[in-house]
């Protein structure tokens, strides 16, 4: 399935052209991980958190998308723009957050059940001072870290890593990689647009699978589905 090939091409574009402008960093996740795991109670409350990245008061983006074909994804790369969580000095930060996943056997009839798959393994971390206080539907994603897993080097190779180790237990995941925006609330947003097609595309393959709606006249996602051609394919199951 291509349903995200022409998205994880905006993506590459994007981190090419902030390659040589300002604060930028590339790295291979380390494996396995090493820094301590919490148990399922992990909490980080506002008075032990030393920096919050992508709250309510703060610039937010985080989408996934997938791929068939692994040429498409530089696996175990983890990609800053921007600086690292121990060189921010503000405690509230603009934060985006894009992982590219390349699988096996993607089809209509698994590709919305991986999504979702995809989707929660965010909130099954368990890493040690670090939290994900909320997601929503409009790709956003609020989290916390305290104060002493920055002092002892909580970073942005920690939790890339973390996210690639995790995404590459499952079976048909055969690559994955991160990116992660740091630089400024401007700089997130440039990928935003990218990022509400894929929400688009997710919504409307939903909606096929769940609804088995195609009353594509009456449809709001008549314009995404004529662009993307797998979109189709759901119209078959």
């Amino acid at each position: 399935m291509r349903l995200f090939d022409e998205a994880i091409g905006d993506i590459g574009r994007f981190v090419n052209e902030k390659r040589d402008k300002g604060p930028f960093w590339q790295s291979e996740a380390e494996t396995p991980v090493s820094w301590p795991r919490a148990d399922h109670n992990n909490i980080v409350l506002k008075s032990d958190t030393g920096l919050e990245l992508g709250g309510p008061d703060a610039e937010s983006l985080s989408f996934l998308v997938w791929t068939n074909s692994p040429s498409l994804v530089s696996d175990h790369n983890i990609t800053l723009v921007g600086a690292d969580f121990g060189d921010i000095s503000q405690p509230t930060h603009p934060f985006g957050k894009v992982v590219i996943v390349a699988g096996r056997d993607f089809s209509p009839e698994n590709a919305h059940d991986r999504f979702r798959e995809l989707d929660l393994l965010r909130l099954d971390l368990a890493l040690k001072g670090y939290m994900v206080r909320g997601v929503s539907q409009e790709l956003k994603e609020w989290s916390r870290i305290s104060k002493e897993a920055l002092n002892i080097g909580f970073s942005v190779e920690t939790l890339g890593s973390a996210l690639i180790d995790k995404y590459k237990e499952l079976d048909y995941v055969t690559a994955a990689e991160v990116i992660f925006i740091s630089s400024s609330a401007e700089t997130i947003n440039e990928l935003r647009p990218t990022g509400e097609r894929v929400k688009d595309t997710i919504s409307a393959m939903r909606k096929m699978i769940e609804e088995l709606s195609y009353d594509c006249a009456n449809c709001d996602f008549q314009e995404i589905c004529q662009e993307i051609d797998d979109l189709k394919m759901f119209k078959k199951l």
